[in-house]
């Protein structure tokens, strides 16, 4: 009886232990279907609205609260960003993805000291905290060269001492080499700051750091070769742009045009900028100091098109620019169209020349830098023109 009632025992614990994992293997199942139904698949505000609704059910899932984050950040709704971010740094200070992630979002506002706060905190709980060195020596590269070769410094360290203990994902010459060019920065510059700042710009950056290296050229008195400032300058407005102060994208066309008044790609730049900010008194200068350069004749046809739209005469506008061929401005004059298009009220052809310019091959480095420049909002026109 004994030996029955033990068998009988051994097969509800068995039995129990079974259940247990069947139950645990349908509940990752069903997270995993939750995750999926807040994932990526879908446009960007489907995917934000499963995330919400989902977070709402798991409101201590910091994995998908950092998903939405992220989310936030990249259609530029910091204070939302923010409010999750701080929940969790609220719940857990040491919470290494949150502090990185509210690191980027102060970058992104140009907050550079309270974007050093949150990544030198990663760093001090982090063992291998190479993404917020990299941060960190960027930002530094703005404000303290020393301090940002300490850092790029440490980031190579990190990556000997991991190749060491063993590990195989290290790629140490690659940080050897960003550590010298971080230690040489400082003398190119006082050779020739633009020439020096734009082979930086060739390393990833952050747009707000990138203008902020861009802004110390103008304000250092050492002298750039013109070629190298006009340069500058074009890629200076097209950040500007990028990040969407596009007041800043127009002063800084302006300042382009008065040092170098006959390259003709700083007009048609700076006339984009006008149509994307209503800025019409602008096409009327335009005209008149295109009319006192030789040459540039098809930059003068885009000037003289802009200025019927400017009288209203939007349709006779549209058909003149059609008919311009231009390899040089193929791109801007389809984004000018779009926007032509869009303030018609003409959705149908605003969205067929939005979607040509987010198709677009880019392939000169003038034009790729535009294309990132106008990809925000281009992207968010489509989203909100669609039918």
């Amino acid at each position: 009886m004994t030996r029955k009632k033990n068998h009988t025992i051994s097969i509800i614990i068995t039995s129990f232990i079974i259940i247990s994992i069947i139950s645990l293997y349908l509940l990752s199942k069903i997270q995993e279907k939750d995750k999926s139904n807040y994932g990526y698949s879908g446009s960007t505000e489907e995917g934000m609205e499963r995330l919400n609704k989902y977070i709402e059910q798991h409101p201590k899932n910091t994995e998908a609260m950092i998903d939405l984050a992220r989310k936030y950040l990249n259609i530029r709704e910091y204070e939302k960003a923010g409010d999750l971010l701080i929940q969790i740094i609220q719940t857990d200070p040491n919470h290494e993805m949150a502090l990185y992630t509210y690191g980027r979002l102060f970058v992104e506002q140009f907050k550079f000291s309270e974007a050093i706060e949150q990544f030198e905190k990663v760093v001090a709980i982090n063992e291998n905290p190479i993404a917020s060195l990299q941060y960190l020596t960027h930002i530094y590269l703005v404000f303290d060269r020393q301090k940002a070769l300490e850092y790029a410094k440490k980031a190579t360290d990190i990556q000997r001492q991991r190749y060491e203990q063993g590990e195989e994902d290290v790629n140490i010459p690659f940080f050897e080499e960003w550590e010298n060019i971080v230690a040489e920065f400082d003398t190119k510059f006082e050779i020739d700051p633009a020439a020096a700042t734009l082979e930086m710009l060739e390393h990833p950056f952050d747009s707000s750091i990138q203008l902020e290296l861009c802004k110390n050229v103008l304000k250092s008195n050492n002298p750039s070769n013109p070629q190298k400032m006009q340069e500058l300058l074009e890629r200076m407005g097209m950040l500007y742009t990028e990040v969407g102060m596009h007041e800043e994208a127009i002063d800084t066309y302006k300042t382009l045009i008065e040092t170098t008044p006959t390259y003709g790609r700083g007009y048609i730049l700076l006339a984009d900028r006008s149509i994307k900010t209503n800025n019409l008194t602008l096409i009327d200068e335009l005209y008149d100091d295109i009319q006192k350069q030789q040459g540039l004749e098809i930059e003068k046809d885009i000037i003289d098109a802009l200025v019927q739209y400017k009288r209203g005469r939007t349709d006779e506008t549209l058909e003149s620019l059609q008919k311009i061929q231009s390899n040089d401005y193929e791109i801007i004059l389809e984004h000018i169209t779009g926007m032509l298009y869009e303030n018609l009220g003409d959705k149908e052809n605003a969205l067929a020349a939005y979607h040509r310019v987010s198709s677009y091959k880019c392939e000169e480095n003038a034009d790729l830098y535009y294309y990132y420049a106008i990809s925000y909002d281009v992207d968010k026109a489509i989203s909100s023109l669609k039918p």
